[in-house]
């Protein structure tokens, strides 16, 4: 099968996933999934609309049946969000091994502004919910309030090399990133001609992920490592010519984790 067919077989399925006779945004949806399946990426957060749990499965499966995927990936739902995971690079090349190797910095609504958190003890519960999903792709469909935190956990599932974390006592959607400059991070492959032929893409947007101004010293020459190590592992090969790391200072009126 050419790599014309193939995506045009990827077409097909998102079409049928998403009872829908157009796509409009079916050739990203595509290099998503694929970046995953190679392990470049571990996880997905699916925010292109809501096609149900099964309908994904399906699309997933029958996209390893015709040799669109080299491993089976999992779709594990946290309350109403879906994400698609590749277990084996997040017990892997992208795993977290204990609460040691976790960069965190604390956004709780009460502080004046963002804390580089080096007490992770607040974070077993999320980082057991982790290490589950992890082992057996176990579902979450409920979030249970002060249990685990859900940025933390998506931040660790998506490969992000520092998460956020907040109090959930009191209100769990406010933090304290209004108005604080915030550091945005993003992982960008270069498409091979091939790629820019079939899905007219020059460029694909992997990883997206900031980090307030405050506590950048902090992290800063953890994520240059992180993104050194994103290279030499090699796993963009098939699908970009170059990756870059693109770096952007924004102020936002308000943050929602």
């Amino acid at each position: 099968m050419s790599q014309q067919q193939e995506f045009s077989l990827w077409q097909e399925l998102l079409e049928v996933a998403f009872e829908r006779k157009h796509v409009k945004k079916w050739r990203e949806m595509t290099v998503d999934i694929l970046v995953v399946d190679s392990g470049f990426k571990p996880g997905l957060l699916w925010d292109y609309g809501k096609p149900n749990v099964e309908g994904m499965e399906q699309l997933l499966k029958k996209a390893k049946q015709n040799c669109l995927l080299k491993n089976m990936l999992t779709v594990v739902t946290i309350e109403m969000d879906m994400l698609i995971l590749n277990l084996d690079s997040l017990k892997g090349d992208h795993s977290v091994s204990c609460l040691d190797d976790m960069k965190v910095v604390n956004v709780s609504s009460e502080l004046q502004q963002p804390e580089a958190m080096d007490d992770k003890t607040r974070l077993q519960t999320t980082y057991q919910e982790y290490k589950d999903i992890t082992t057996d792709g176990k579902n979450m469909t409920c979030l249970q309030q002060n249990m685990f935190n859900p940025s933390s956990l998506f931040g660790l599932l998506l490969g992000f090399p520092v998460i956020y974390w907040y109090s959930m006592k009191e209100n769990a959607s406010t933090n304290c990133l209004a108005c604080q400059p915030l550091t945005v991070y993003k992982v960008v492959g270069c498409c091979h001609d091939n790629m820019r032929d079939h899905l007219k893409l020059p460029s694909h947007k992997v990883y997206s992920f900031s980090v307030p101004e405050c506590v950048l010293s902090t992290y800063s020459q953890h994520i240059k490592h992180w993104f050194q190590k994103l290279v030499e592992a090699g796993r963009w090969v098939m699908w970009f010519d170059d990756v870059k790391l693109e770096v952007d200072t924004v102020t936002l009126p308000s943050v929602c984790l």
